[in-house]
């Protein structure tokens, strides 16, 4: 039987955090809650605050993490994680045709399954279930959200390769899979903080493989030198791998990280010599997320932890500086990438004469890196990267008791795209909209979390990447959140109105795009307390945007119309006044006169009865949707997806139905259905909300 070459995760050491008052030098500073309580000393070391200000990184730049495991859900990495885009949401079938099923932010390959979490089966080290985390959320961690920890790239993303087991051990085997899929999957830098006494074949091919695929390769360097039994950390003597590994003919594929104190000092544990080490970073005394999960016990109940040390925590700062650079110029070259890291390089010579030509190039200047990176000409292509446009296209997204997907598609249903909206394990649906809220010309595409969950609005790039969040209300609200866009100050940027549902006066806020109130009403009516349903459009042709709602469940059925200040305009009936399912309503031009008309649909309990009104109330239509017998209700939204002259009326089934899209346009008096099409699984009945 083959011998296979076994590999060690790097020990993480803690240490007690001392607290230092915070000098904040770079012009740039990041709002996060413990940025300048625990990491502005070190980020301003390597002027990382000078590198973003010429990019805080772009997130088509994927750096994959192979570790122990990354914790995905984190709620400072997981906006950040890298979404396969290929990949249809955990619906047991391998979408694009990679070999892996269901691999939607990264891949374990020690349990061989979809979810890259640490895992616990047997027993664990702390830093081992560590480990994977905490190298992530230094390369890039969310940053500037207000909470937590800053990251080096703001935008890269975290593709999680789950190679190590909890203890920290490994095989070149698992690493080797990890790093071809890394390649298979576009991946631009690969992290590998860990390290192995011997290596063979399988690692070394896969690591040549991910070198002549353009791939920037980082390695921690060991943290062997207080131990004397191996020569005190000197790599020449005993080089390590990957860190050592060379090219077939002896050219330099990896960036060697070794790691130094706050006086740029060679930490007494960083290994050292002449061959394998190419740049230190700090990694004696760094915060971090850590893997959070109190139902493990109390040392996972903290978010994040100060104090770590080794080199496994200096290598994830030359990882984010090295996606800064692809950010900044993707046509760098892997080669590129090292040699302007070693060229700019700051000499710590003097502080460590005991180890001249040992430690590599000296310390990481992020700033002087990017900067050379933007002025270099690069010798490389730009990766291609997949793009959707949300224009003409629908918005599809669960309802309850399912993960909440969130998905592009066209009026037929083709040609779509999935991801998901929030954590996997929450369960209580979302409705999507589109807009511009940033003024960057392209539509994002923003969700609000329904009921059970946080009153979260996240908001993402038309190819599903996190791009911003915020409570729309009180964190403690359960009661869902509705959403719309329109830009109601004519400076062609939207905001987001956002509404409560359950359980919540029903206040209806008009916000930036970072949930700064710019406006803010409250709807009343006879028994509300369902919360109002929301649109928003110039409804009356005066050239002011006006908020349409529509009120919620265990009230009288109405439509009202404001205008941003809450000055009531309009109001009627839309269902018989019994009803008490409320009513969800949408706006747009459906029968191509050039005014705007109201629809509605009646919500939970109602018959999918969909309903035109113009805008001072006058019926001008009605049809089911769905089966009249049905007593789900139905969700809609107006818009044209087939480019003629009207706008079409979507429609997604309520609860208690196969979850379909029907797409209803205007023929002549009446109504007819222009597609039909199934999402989601066979047997889910939860709901099905539209957008547009």
């Amino acid at each position: 039987m083959k011998n296979i070459a076994k590999i060690k995760i790097l020990s993480l050491f803690l240490i007690a955090a001392i607290i230092l008052p915070a000098n904040v030098f770079g012009a740039i500073v990041p709002n996060d809650e413990f940025y300048k309580q625990e990491q502005v000393s070190y980020f301003n070391q390597i002027n990382l605050p000078q590198a973003w200000e010429t990019t805080k990184g772009s997130k088509d730049v994927i750096i994959a993490i192979i570790d122990a495991g990354v914790d995905t859900d984190h709620p400072d990495i997981l906006s950040n994680m890298w979404f396969n885009r290929g990949e249809k949401a955990l619906n047991g079938i391998d979408d694009d045709s990679n070999g892996f099923v269901d691999d939607l932010n990264g891949w374990d390959f020690i349990e061989n399954d979809s979810d890259p979490h640490p895992k616990f089966n047997n027993e664990y080290s702390f830093g081992g279930a560590n480990h994977g985390t905490t190298v992530a959320g230094v390369a890039a961690s969310v940053t500037n959200n207000n909470i937590g920890l800053a990251g080096v790239c703001w935008n890269c993303k975290i593709m999680a390769l789950r190679a190590l087991d909890a203890k920290g051990e490994g095989t070149t085997t698992d690493i080797a899979k990890a790093i071809d899929y890394a390649i298979q999957n576009g991946a631009d830098i690969i992290n590998m903080s860990f390290v192995g006494g011997a290596t063979d074949a399988v690692l070394s091919d896969a690591i040549d493989r991910a070198y002549e695929a353009g791939i920037v390769l980082v390695s921690a360097v060991g943290n062997d030198a207080e131990d004397s039994f191996i020569i005190g950390g000197d790599l020449d003597f005993r080089p390590l791998y990957p860190a050592c590994s060379d090219g077939p003919a002896g050219m330099n594929h990896i960036i060697g990280v070794g790691s130094v104190d706050e006086e740029s000092i060679k930490s007494t544990f960083s290994n050292y010599g002449f061959n394998c080490i190419d740049i230190n970073a700090p990694g004696d005394g760094v915060a971090a997320p850590q893997l959070f999960d109190p139902k493990l016990g109390e040392e996972f109940e903290s978010k994040y932890r100060g104090g770590w040390r080794g080199t496994s925590l200096a290598a994830p700062f030359v990882t984010g500086v090295a996606g800064l650079m692809k950010s900044v110029n993707p046509k760098l070259t892997n080669d590129q990438v090292l040699s302007i890291i070693r060229e700019t390089a700051i000499d710590i010579t003097k502080f460590n004469m005991q180890f001249f030509g040992q430690i590599g190039a000296g310390l990481l200047d992020a700033g002087a890196a990017v900067s050379k990176a933007a002025e270099t000409a690069g010798l490389g292509t730009a990766k291609k990267v997949l793009s959707f446009s949300s224009k003409k296209s629908i918005l599809v997204s669960s309802g309850i008791n399912r993960q909440v997907s969130a998905m592009i598609t066209d009026n037929l249903g083709d040609d779509t795209y999935e991801w998901l909206a929030y954590p996997t394990f929450f369960r209580g649906g979302a409705e999507l909209v589109s807009g511009d809220v940033d003024g960057d010309g392209a539509a994002e595409i923003i969700s609000g979390a329904g009921g059970g969950g946080g009153p979260q609005v996240r908001i993402f790039s038309s190819r599903g990447d996190v791009e911003g969040q915020f409570f729309a209300y009180d964190a403690t609200f359960r009661g869902g959140v509705h959403i719309a866009t329109a830009d109601f100050d004519k400076d062609g940027i939207d905001e987001i109105v956002t509404s409560a549902g359950a359980g919540l006066s029903s206040v209806v806020r008009i916000v930036d795009k970072n949930g700064k109130i710019k406006w803010s009403f409250s709807v009343t009516a006879e028994g509300l307390n369902g919360g109002v349903t929301v649109n928003a459009a110039d409804i009356d042709s005066d050239g002011e945007i006006e908020v349409i709602t529509g009120t919620g469940g265990g009230s009288l059925p109405l439509v009202q119309i404001f205008d941003k200040l809450g000055n009531k305009e309009a109001s009627w009936l839309a269902y018989p006044e019994f009803f008490r399912g409320g009513v969800n309503v949408s706006v747009g031009d459906v029968d191509a006169d050039g005014a705007l008309e109201v629809v509605t649909a009646a919500g939970d309990g109602g018959g999918p009865q969909v309903r035109i009104f113009s805008s001072t109330g006058t019926v001008e239509g009605q049809f089911f949707a769905f089966e009249d017998t049905f007593r789900g209700g139905a969700r809609l939204a107006v818009g044209n997806v087939d480019a003629d002259s009207s706008a079409e009326i979507i429609v997604g089934s309520g609860i208690g139905r196969e979850s379909e899209v029907r797409v209803f346009s205007k023929f002549g008096v009446g109504y007819v259905q222009d597609s039909m099409f199934e999402v989601f699984e066979d047997d889910y009945q939860g709901g099905v909300h539209v957008g547009i």
